[in-house]
């Protein structure tokens, strides 16, 4: 694991994605701030068609500075209009490479590294998080800028007017800055907050949309919801707080800049009736007063989704920020996984993170190419963890994996990948044609392969009654097929991968006894090294050889036979099954 993102590697990150979007970026900035010199322009303007030609009653300064005006103002149309398209494009496609860019990490962090953030957080920040940066991008290079460009241009020209009477603009402007500083910071904070919070949120309806089914057989409906309205109530609480600090700091600012609006409207009467400044120059910084306050009153819609994007940009470089799986370090075999290898684990020993308690091992043992291992243990004893260390998919804390003689640091991981076939439990299923789902991973077979395959999984004659037949569509998640069917389909697939070593977790739980025995029978004709993790010993004693996971006894290995004698613990499991079983009805 990598320590946690720096504070320059949100900004980085944010940089990088932004920097093949600089050419719309550019011109969307561009005819921006074309468009707020306009617009900052006007009360000038304005000052000079009141003073030169409505008080003197001077038609041609009159069109002349009208006609000014109305030119611009066509001008800035325009340059709205065509930065608003460059602005989105921006944002769209900033937001595209960044998607690309967390999917690609996600499919590069080692298992541990996607179990430290779990499915619902990753979820959320591909999503939601992107769309919050988006959002920001979209608007600044369009809007959010405009407020300080507008802001800074109005206390400027105002001075340029008539500097005795902009000064109360000009006394204020550092005290606003001061305070919005301060807004910015802790509302950052704040939002980091609420989005944890709808992290939390987001996996409870996760959690809840994949039991549905189970939540009503238990009837727990009432206890779910009381559940989610515990998170949904924090997640409104952590919101609201991020949300209030902006509704109620902008408010303060805006009465400070209308009292220095009042202020200016007394002192303009004043000189005017003495005088000393004219009657347009008054409208003109009274003009500029109120663009100022204009400008404010959108800073809270800015503030905040200036916060909110900042948390979110920080929770994705989180992400970005860690290891990717080593697939290349050290390793000198290139050359994909094709013969049956040998298996060995030599003092192996993983510990799950925060937990001292070994998970697993330590294990030590041989397993001969082309032989059959089965894995056996109680529930939590370590065994999908084994498989999982095979085709490297984390890597052990102490010990060595010997895949055909080599270190597994030897291996380029994807050559060794290439030659396994992998059945995991809970069995995943792409949606689609059934055809394709087997052929899934870039495996190339014709329909007589095909046939072989499912055949030897036993699934070809239910295929076969199917009314599309292998074109049949799969639902996600294959939920229209039962449990036994997707388990089948897995071992096709992985079949399908002609592998060397092929891996199956628990892969017949859900098969009654003599298609298991079919499907075990099948898999035994195979041309490969095979492991597989199963509860039960009558599948497991068709293996050539078993290891029982029982750190109490050593982790043993041998035969059904020799664990009978060596291992008390193997007697209690074989005699509880044989309990378990029915006892054959008579005649």
């Amino acid at each position: 694991m990598t320590a946690p993102p720096t504070p320059s590697q949100p900004l980085q990150i944010l940089i990088q994605h932004l920097r093949p979007q600089r050419t719309s970026a550019v011109i969307a900035l561009t005819l921006m701030l074309i468009e707020v010199g306009i617009e900052v322009s006007y009360p000038l303007l304005l000052a000079l068609l009141i003073d030169r030609g409505i008080l003197t009653g001077d038609l041609t300064q009159v069109m002349l500075w009208g006609g000014i005006m109305l030119a611009i103002t066509l001008l800035g149309f325009v340059c709205g209009i065509i930065s608003t398209f460059f602005a989105s494009d921006t944002g769209i496609s900033f937001a595209k490479d960044l998607r690309a860019t967390i999917f690609q990490k996600v499919m590069s962090l080692p298992i541990r590294g996607v179990q430290r953030f779990g499915c619902a957080s990753l979820l959320t920040r591909a999503t939601n998080d992107v769309h919050q940066i988006q959002t920001a991008v979209y608007y600044c290079v369009r809007l959010y800028l405009r407020a300080p460009l507008a802001i800074a241009g109005s206390v400027v020209l105002a001075l340029v007017v008539d500097a005795k009477l902009a000064l109360p603009l000009l006394l204020a402007t550092p005290l606003l800055i001061i305070v919005l500083h301060w807004v910015i910071r802790h509302g950052m904070q704040l939002f980091l907050a609420a989005q944890e919070q709808l992290d939390r949120v987001t996996n409870l309806l996760r959690e809840n949309l994949r039991g549905l089914w189970l939540i009503r057989a238990f009837d727990r409906q009432s206890d779910e919801l009381r559940r989610f309205a515990k998170g949904n109530a924090a997640l409104a609480s952590a919101s609201a707080a991020a949300m209030r600090l902006s509704e109620m700091t902008v408010p303060s600012l805006l009465l400070l800049l209308n009292l220095c609006a009042i202020i200016i409207l007394l002192q303009g009467g004043e000189r005017v009736q003495s005088l000393t400044a004219q009657p347009g120059e008054v409208v003109a910084i009274l003009n500029y007063a109120f663009r100022i306050i204009t400008e404010f009153s959108h800073l809270p819609a800015i503030l905040t989704n200036l916060s909110r994007a900042h948390s979110a940009l920080q929770r994705i470089s989180e992400v970005i920020a860690q290891s990717s799986e080593q697939i290349t370090t050290s390793a000198t075999i290139t050359e994909p996984l094709r013969r049956p290898p040998s298996v060995a684990f030599k003092d192996v020993l993983v510990r799950h993170p925060g937990n001292p308690t070994p998970a697993l091992g330590p294990l030590n043992f041989d397993l001969a190419a082309r032989s059959t291992l089965a894995v056996v243990g109680a529930t939590g004893s370590g065994k999908s963890t084994l498989l999982q260390l095979v085709p490297g998919l984390f890597t052990p804390d102490e010990g060595q994996i010997l895949i055909d003689g080599r270190p597994m640091e030897d291996w380029l991981l994807t050559a060794l990948r290439s030659g396994i076939g992998y059945v995991q439990q809970p069995v995943q299923l792409s949606s689609g044609a059934l055809r394709d789902v087997l052929l899934w991973g870039g495996v190339t077979a014709d329909e007589s392969q095909i046939v072989k395959a499912t055949t030897a999984a036993q699934i070809h004659d239910q295929i076969s009654q199917w009314s599309d037949g292998y074109q049949t569509r799969l639902e996600q998640r294959a939920a229209n097929l039962s449990g036994g069917q997707r388990q089948r389909l897995a071992v096709a697939r992985a079949i399908l991968r002609k592998p060397a070593l092929l891996l199956l977790d628990d892969c017949t739980s859900a098969l009654d006894v003599l298609t298991e025995a079919r499907l075990m029978n099948a898999i035994g004709n195979l041309d490969c090294t095979v492991i597989f993790a199963t509860q039960k010993i009558a599948s497991a004693q068709r293996a050539d050889v078993i290891l029982l996971l029982d750190r109490e006894e050593g982790n043993p290995i041998g035969t059904h036979v020799e664990l009978l004698q060596r291992s008390a613990t193997y007697r209690r499991l074989v005699q509880s099954q044989r309990d378990a079983a029915p006892e054959p009805e008579h005649a």
